[in-house]
């Protein structure tokens, strides 16, 4: 919990949703989920006590470690004085349909990746290639595999900015999803497509 928002954070992937919370710190996922998940009815009652997160349902009570947020992180993912672009309008889609061909493994290096750039999209395990034409002008990235896959789950995102080794994406309710950029050039193979045209 930080300012205004809830984030997780994993070193791969972070995910910030707006949240109003009259305290900050850091509590462990997994136990935070179960809990509520598991209480009934609609509302919870989120407090501090001393050093912990007192969890609050309307039948049950629990309470977690409250830890400091580490500077590190937060100076990682900060979002605050982002210069945020508006992207490529069918880019969502694009990406949907190019995740399928990204390489799962690692041993590939920049096939694990979503190339972005150039107008266009490219993914590859080294037996399928995609490509996604895109209308409108983007910076260019690579954006792992796996962190496209969870991207693609959220709906309304339709900004995104470049920020050192992150690439930040932001959705029209304020949910902001950062990934690690990943590095090394991608193999061109646009050559493969050509003469091959999409529906008109």
């Amino acid at each position: 919990f930080s300012d205004n928002e809830i984030i997780t954070y994993n070193d791969a992937i972070s995910i910030g949703y707006p949240f109003k919370a009259e305290f900050s710190g850091c509590v462990a996922a997994d136990e935070f989920y179960k809990i509520v998940s598991n209480l009934p009815g609609d509302s919870v009652e989120l407090s501090v006590k001393e050093d912990s997160l007192l969890i609050k349902g309307t039948k049950t009570k629990a309470m977690l470690k409250l830890l400091e947020f580490p500077d590190d992180i937060h100076a990682a993912i900060r979002t605050d004085t982002i210069k945020w672009r508006k992207l490529p309008e069918e880019f969502m889609r694009g990406l949907t349909l190019c995740c399928f061909s990204v390489s799962q493994d690692m041993t590939f290096q920049t096939l694990s990746y979503i190339s972005v750039g150039d107008g266009r999209m490219v993914s590859s395990d080294n037996l399928r290639i995609s490509m996604f034409t895109l209308e409108g002008r983007i910076q260019s990235f690579l954006l792992p595999g796996s962190a496209a896959k969870e991207l693609v789950k959220l709906e309304g995102v339709s900004e995104y900015s470049l920020q050192g080794s992150w690439i930040h994406f932001k959705t029209t309710d304020g949910v902001i999803f950062c990934s690690r950029a990943g590095s090394g050039e991608y193999p061109d193979v646009t050559q493969l497509f050509d003469g091959v045209t999409g529906p008109k």
